[in-house]
């Protein structure tokens, strides 16, 4: 009597490793950098609609009568008049969305973070899909970078924050430049933001032991 072989054809088995070097084809691909596009656009979009607004000049004081009740006066300016910081609904997709400065300035600092994480997918992607070599296995983190990017940048900006400026300090004594800029940095460069957390944080905890099945630093970056 025939026997059934118990190890079928290498042909026939799927394995983890051949999934992971599954390529991208043409359709995945166009998906993959529409959606990427799109991504982009929203982020941009969401940095000018965030932007903290440049406080109008008013006349000088004593020519002016404040009527609403709710409008503090703003800070002198040069010329003896003053500044009207009174805070403005977002028009967001057609929506108002009312949020203080501070509220703002994070979520200024969480989309910049996206966006570096972003350009970082980018660039990888771009290498790859050029050099025909674009598979499935990539496809994940090139997702998860700019949610990476965004919440280290608020990490970022929260130890900054917390340890150099004062608690009385508000957002007009932070600049939205610097901040845009350093959480960019962050997401587009996220291993070395998390090695510099790691240096951070080892100068004032423990350092923890390395564990038995410690697994090495994957290589993100192309080239």
């Amino acid at each position: 009597m025939a026997q059934s072989n118990p190890n079928p054809p290498a042909a026939d088995v799927i394995t983890t490793e051949g999934l992971s070097r599954l390529p991208v084809g043409f359709y995945g691909t166009l998906g993959i950098v529409s959606c990427t596009v799109l991504f982009v656009v929203w982020l941009l979009y969401s940095l000018l609609a965030f932007w903290p607004e440049k406080p109008n000049r008013t006349a000088p004081s004593g020519e002016q009568t404040r009527i609403a009740a709710n409008t503090t006066p703003g800070p002198q300016d040069t010329n003896g008049g003053s500044q009207d910081t009174t805070a403005r609904p977002i028009d967001y997709f057609g929506g108002k969305i009312d949020l203080g400065p501070e509220a703002r300035l994070l979520a200024l600092v969480i989309f910049a973070g996206a966006l570096g994480g972003t350009i970082h997918s980018l660039r990888s992607l771009s290498w790859y899909i050029g050099n025909r070599e674009l598979v499935w296995s990539w496809v994940v983190m090139y997702a998860f970078l700019p949610m990476v990017g965004g919440c280290l940048a608020l990490v970022f900006y929260l130890t900054i924050r917390g340890g150099f400026f004062s608690p009385e300090a508000g957002t007009r004594d932070a600049s939205p430049f610097g901040f845009v800029a350093m959480a960019s940095l962050v997401g587009l460069f996220t291993q070395q933001a998390v090695e510099k957390l790691k240096t951070v944080a080892e100068t004032v905890f423990t350092r923890a032991e390395s564990g038995k099945d410690k697994a090495t630093t994957p290589k993100t970056d192309a080239g």
